[in-house]
């Protein structure tokens, strides 16, 4: 296999499980029972004001809840450009986006005084929002709105201690890009209910068959970049460009404490490190899954220093492939994915929680799987 497909700039569903690929319509619905558009409108005006705001993601209680609206509003386009992808029968239409963008309905009932200079623009047609919503994600590559939702907006919107061109100081609103990509989320929530309150389309069950690869059920690599797996054998040293590899396993051990502590965003303002430590960690463990597919290079015997290997045994140093065996066989790839997703939602809320699905055990593994590959890439 191409693992290349899996690249993350290709943008590609993530937040959808084989289930709900193999038929989104009625995934659809399901997930939008008791949710209205005003109710994910207002998510995307909270996480963008958020953006804008130092630290106004207070104003809505622990790091958790904003970080909730970010994974709902992402979840929703998935479902609506897998249907508008995946229609039979549909023709392209010509469809200037950008036309709506600054047209008066939408000036008025947004941004406000935010558009007062802003020059106005011929009055558009009507067209349905499922045409436009699919004008949109040509327009914007495909699924690119959703990863400034998830990598963009929120990380900057919690803050980041450690990287200061993930902060408010670096984020200006005067070139207007975020304001207009609020349009047209706001345009792809509209077409979702438009969506299941219409006759449904006809699905390519073909297209739909192979988007099943990329569900969160399945094993593959989320967040590795094209050139990060065209590489691999390059190893884990940009992973540690912010973080000191030495003191990362503290790191890792103080982001686990924060799942049993209460009250702990009262008084820290950077929820979006531990978002920093999250992704972090599950690049790595992508990496490690996908060089145990694809091989490892035959290993040297080499002087081990100390201070890289404080957590690992005589025998994880003497076999530190078996390791990796052992790593995969106690969780799936996928299910690592999904017990990393739960780790981070519970340090982003204040709640204590006590026989989670995250365990000690796991925290420990994925320390010792860091310190593993590390001596690896130092035996080859």
């Amino acid at each position: 296999m191409d693992y290349k497909i899996f690249a993350s700039e290709n943008y590609n569903v993530s937040t959808l499980n084989r289930l709900e690929i193999s038929d989104p319509l009625v995934g659809l619905k399901e997930f939008l029972v008791g949710k209205s558009s005003d109710q994910f409108k207002q998510h995307l005006r909270d996480l963008l004001f958020a953006v804008f705001e130092k630290h106004g993601w207070r104003q809505h209680g622990a790091p958790l809840n904003l970080y909730q609206k970010a994974k709902e509003v992402a979840k929703l386009m998935d479902f609506v450009w897998l249907i508008t992808t995946c229609e039979i029968g549909t023709q392209y239409k010509d469809i200037d986006v950008k036309a709506y963008y600054l047209s008066e309905p939408y000036r008025r009932r947004t941004f406000g005084k935010l558009f007062t200079k802003t020059p106005t623009k011929n009055k558009p047609g009507v067209v349905p929002y499922v045409d436009m919503a699919r004008a949109i994600f040509e327009e914007r590559h495909g699924l690119l709105l959703k990863d400034d939702i998830e990598r963009v907006w929120l990380q900057v919107a919690l803050n980041s201690s450690y990287m200061s061109n993930l902060t408010i100081d670096f984020h200006c609103i005067e070139y207007s890009t975020d304001v207009q990509n609020n349009y047209y989320m706001m345009t792809i929530v509209d077409s979702a209910f438009e969506l299941v309150n219409r006759p449904g389309p006809r699905l390519d069950a073909e297209k739909l068959k192979y988007y099943q690869i990329f569900a969160f059920d399945v094993d593959h690599p989320d967040c590795l970049s094209e050139e990060e797996i065209e590489l691999l054998s390059d190893g884990l040293g940009g992973d540690f460009w912010y973080i000191d590899e030495v003191r990362f396993p503290k790191a890792i051990r103080k982001w686990y404490a924060l799942i049993s502590k209460t009250g702990h965003w009262e008084n820290h303002n950077d929820p979006g490190n531990v978002l920093y430590i999250k992704e972090t960690v599950q690049r790595i463990v992508e990496t490690a899954w996908l060089r145990s597919r694809v091989g490892f290079p035959e290993l040297n015997v080499s002087v081990v220093n100390k201070k890289y290997v404080a957590d690992l045994s005589a025998t994880h140093i003497a076999d530190p492939l078996a390791y990796v065996d052992y790593f995969f066989g106690q969780h799936r790839l996928h299910e690592w994915k999904h017990l990393l997703a739960k780790w981070l939602a519970q340090s982003l809320s204040d709640e204590k929680r006590q026989n989670g699905e995250v365990t000690e055990q796991d925290c420990s593994d994925i320390v010792r799987l860091i310190q593993v590959l590390r001596l690896i890439e130092r035996r080859t």
